[in-house]
């Protein structure tokens, strides 16, 4: 399936102004948006009072975030949009929806006969932007190295959610081709060569995610270690980093705090 905007206008990003995306309260990802227009295609309720911008992400499939400043607005907009089917995907993919607002999304798919929705609650976390923050995660980094395209496989594998994508490596090839990655090697305990121990990836928006330590190597600080070179990488990028854990995921909220990242608000995914 996918959604067909059609009925609303198509949006240049340059239009988007820092006023406009203050009135959302996930202003951090509308605005990390703006500069991404290679990875994104645009829309909004109407070109002027923009109460409403839908962000697709063209990917395979394509992901789609909902900004509204309101339910009313939201359900206004939302029914101007059509669902079709299509040969190759049997769901949408909505990403980090305010979580006040899933359930005019939820209606809306109702309406369209689509009565299954499967949602998981995140939290959004975030750190403080400082030259002694910036270097002190440089530091902690120290050891990473970059995460390449050719560590798509190995990505997938390890990725909870690979079974919802139909081309889960090609997913991860495109979004490693186009987006910082860290990844920490360490030494084998059976033999001399090195093994990856932990890995993470950033997306074109500069939010941290897929982050995975192995087994054998869990409770050594590895996580943290990625975690803390990938935040610096963003931050070189002239990006603001955050993430979307999982809000009974304990052991990732414990790295992304320690790191010194804060809570914002919940988000469902």
């Amino acid at each position: 399936m996918k959604l067909i905007f059609d009925k609303l206008p198509r949006i240049n990003p340059s239009s988007i102004t820092p006023e406009i995306c203050a009135k959302f309260k996930v202003a951090i990802r509308l605005a990390a948006y703006i500069h991404q227009q290679e990875h994104y295609d645009y829309y909004a309720d109407d070109v002027n009072t923009m109460d409403v911008i839908f962000v697709v992400k063209k990917t395979r499939p394509p992901r789609y975030n909902v900004f509204a400043t309101t339910q009313a607005a939201l359900s206004s907009a939302i029914d101007k949009i059509d669902v079709v089917q299509t040969d190759d995907q049997d769901s949408l993919v909505f990403s980090a929806i305010e979580s006040e607002m899933i359930e005019t999304i939820k209606e809306y798919l109702g309406k369209k006969g689509h009565h299954e929705v499967l949602t998981d609650e995140f939290i959004i976390l975030k750190p403080d932007a400082n030259e002694t923050y910036i270097e002190r995660v440089k530091s902690i980094g120290g050891g990473c190295i970059d995460l390449t395209a050719s560590d798509a496989e190995l990505v997938a594998k390890h990725w909870p959610y690979s079974g919802n994508y139909p081309d889960a490596v090609g997913y991860m090839r495109d979004v490693l081709s186009s987006c910082p990655a860290s990844i920490l090697y360490v030494p084998s305990d059976n033999s001399e060569s090195e093994e990856p121990a932990a890995w993470i990836l950033a997306q074109p928006d500069g939010s941290l995610g897929m982050l995975h330590t192995q087994p054998d190597h869990r409770r050594k600080g590895y996580g943290r270690q990625v975690s803390a070179h990938l935040t610096w990488k963003v931050f070189q990028k002239k990006q603001t980093p955050f993430c979307f854990i999982k809000a009974d995921n304990h052991s990732s909220l414990k790295v992304f705090e320690g790191l010194e990242y804060n809570r914002t608000f919940p988000v469902t995914w």
